[in-house]
């Protein structure tokens, strides 16, 4: 996990953001426990930074040099 950044993202907020195959790709991080979560009453929370690493790791190699 990334240093902490204190802005914390809730899941169903961000798999309402996502459509198709990169909402899939979240999903399934999430099971396999790629992206940490903490469960915060009734919701999962995404560390701000974790999920804008999850992010950068899917981007095309050309984009990731630029």
């Amino acid at each position: 996990m990334n240093q902490p950044s204190k802005h914390w993202l809730t899941i169903q907020d961000l798999q309402g953001d996502l459509l198709g195959e990169e909402r899939q790709a979240f999903d399934r991080a999430v099971q396999h426990r790629e992206l940490p979560t903490v469960k915060f009453g009734n919701s999962l929370l995404i560390d701000a930074a974790d999920w804008q690493a999850w992010l950068a790791s899917r981007l095309p190699a050309d984009w990731q040099s630029a």
